[in-house]
Formats: structure tokens, C-alpha cells, sequence
């Protein structure tokens, strides 16, 4: 059996690590969204590593300055080394800040793709789950029969999960309640704690501030999320803490999706077969031989 993650071949069914056999419609966007995550958290690692090792970049400068036989005149190397001690400057402010800007952009991207994931997957339940349209989410719903069969087969799903949007008023809600509502329709939505549920809701409120306010605090946000003692005026502070936390709930939640999915095809429990690194062990892919 060859691993999915060391082949392109998509696998005819996806395998948890207990044994339970899931499609690949339902089981291989959620391990891609996993995966995708895990490689935003590790550039970001990457980043930070490397520009914190710039900090030392004038010390080496200088030493290959000493050693190198070229034939720069010592204006040059002066000019080059006043650049690399810019830089290493610049490093060195950014290590003390926690890389604000860096973990900012980072929570923006983690909000943006969670919210698209979860359209784009109530797009593909809507696909491979036609009895949905039974329910009174969509008996309701009124769309353009012109539009509709206009589009692309492919087009047609994520046409009328936008319909569900706008007839929900979804763009209206925040944090879970934006996204378990997407999910209902398909049996997909459940508990979810209130520790993660209003971390949610902060997530979102911050990735707002940020992308339309270049994150300067304002009244609207201190009254939506007083709990962070946010001062109006002042630029909000996203760090290592901040955003690992956002992560971790980012994750957690995809953990409560992948474990109600693994009911809908027989899973005794939602709990995951491995409580210890979720975002491995969640779905093993495997091609059946």
C-alpha cells in the first residue's frame, strides 16, 4: 500500500488510522486542508528562523570581509556591510516585536482559509449527497433556473451553496455560528465548546481588523471582543502566543468536522482515532490494493 502523501494517485478511499474507510470525496479535501495548514504553520516557523539569524549576518560579513582575497575596493564593503547591518537591525527589532507583521498576515490566512474550506466542502456535500435537496434549507431556497443551468456542472454547487448564504443572511453572523451554519444542511454541525467558539469569533474580529484597518483598534472591536482589553486607537498586537492559539482552534475545530463526518460513514464516536497529533493522524490516506 502506497502512502497519498508520496504519490499523486488519489486514492479510491481514504483509511483512519482505526481502521475506518471514509471516500475520497468526503476524507481527501479535509487531509489536504490539514496539510495546508500544517505548511502555513511551517513557512511561518521558517521565516521567523531565518530572520532571526540575520541578526548575526554582520558578525560573518565582516569575517568574510577579512578573508576574501576578491579585489572589492573598501568602499564597496563598506557599502555592503552598512546594508547588512540594516538588515540585521531590522531583524533584530522584529525578534524583540514577536514578529507582529509576520503573525498578523498568518491569522489573516487562517481565518480566510477556514471560511473558504467550509463553503467549497458544503459545495462538495451538496454534490455527493443529492438528498439534501429534501431539506427545508433548500425547498425554500429560491434561485434563477436560467443562471443555474447556465453554469458548469462543476459551478453548480458552490452556485447554490452562495444562494443558501445569502437566504441564512451568513455573511451577517461571525465565528461558528458562520460556519456551522453552512454545515447543517448536511448533518455536519454539533456542540462545540464555548472556549472554542468565542476563540473563533476573535479570530474572525481580528482577521478584520487587520485586513480593513490595518489593525487599529476601534470601538466597534472593543465592544464585540472586551474580553482582550483592546484600547481604541491602538494598533491590536498579534504575536507567537496570539497566533498559536488561533491555530490550535483552527485546527480543533476541523477536528470536530472530520470527527462528524467519520459518524456519517459508521464511526461509532466522533472522537479521533489519535488524540495525540490530530493533525496527522486525523485521516490516513492509503491506495487500496
Amino acid at each position: 500500500m502506497t502512502s497519498a502523501t508520496e504519490s499523486n494517485v488519489e486514492p479510491d478511499n481514504y483509511v483512519a488510522s482505526d481502521g475506518l474507510v471514509l471516500p475520497t470525496w468526503a476524507a481527501g479535501p479535509l487531509y489536504r486542508f490539514v496539510l495546508d495548514l500544517m505548511s502555513i504553520h511551517e513557512l511561518l516557523e521558517l521565516s521567523c528562523a531565518g530572520i532571526s539569524q540575520t541578526r548575526a549576518a554582520p558578525q560573518l560579513t565582516k569575517l568574510l570581509h577579512k578573508l576574501s582575497h576578491a579585489s572589492k575596493v573598501k568602499d564597496e564593503k563598506t557599502q555592503h556591510l552598512a546594508r547588512v547591518e540594516k538588515l540585521a537591525a531590522l531583524a533584530e527589532k522584529e525578534v524583540q516585536n514577536d514578529f507582529p507583521l509576520l503573525h498578523a498576515m498568518s491569522v489573516v490566512l487562517l481565518w480566510s482559509l477556514l471560511e473558504s474550506f467550509i463553503r467549497s466542502y458544503a459545495a462538495i456535500w451538496l454534490e455527493h449527497t443529492p438528498r439534501v435537496f429534501l431539506s427545508d434549507q433548500f425547498q425554500k431556497l429560491k434561485v434563477s433556473i436560467g443562471e443555474y443551468e447556465s453554469l458548469e456542472k462543476e459551478q453548480r454547487a458552490m452556485f447554490l451553496v452562495e444562494a443558501l448564504e445569502r437566504d441564512l443572511k451568513i455573511p451577517l453572523r461571525f465565528g461558528i455560528g458562520r460556519l456551522e451554519a453552512l454545515v447543517e444542511p448536511f448533518g455536519l454541525n454539533g456542540e462545540v465548546s464555548n472556549d472554542l467558539s468565542r476563540n473563533l469569533y476573535e479570530l474572525q474580529k481580528v482577521r478584520n481588523l487587520i485586513a480593513h484597518r490595518r489593525g487599529v483598534v476601534d470601538h466597534t472591536f472593543v465592544k464585540s471582543c472586551p474580553w482582550m482589553n483592546a484600547v481604541a486607537g491602538e494598533r491590536l498586537k498579534v504575536g507567537s502566543v496570539e497566533y498559536s492559539r488561533y491555530y490550535r482552534d483552527v485546527i480543533d475545530y476541523i477536528g470536530l468536522i472530520i470527527g462528524r463526518v467519520r459518524v456519517k460513514f459508521g464511526a461509532a464516536s466522533p472522537a479521533l482515532p489519535d488524540t495525540l497529533e490530530p493533525t496527522k493522524t486525523i485521516i490516513i490516506p492509503s491506495v487500496q490494493s
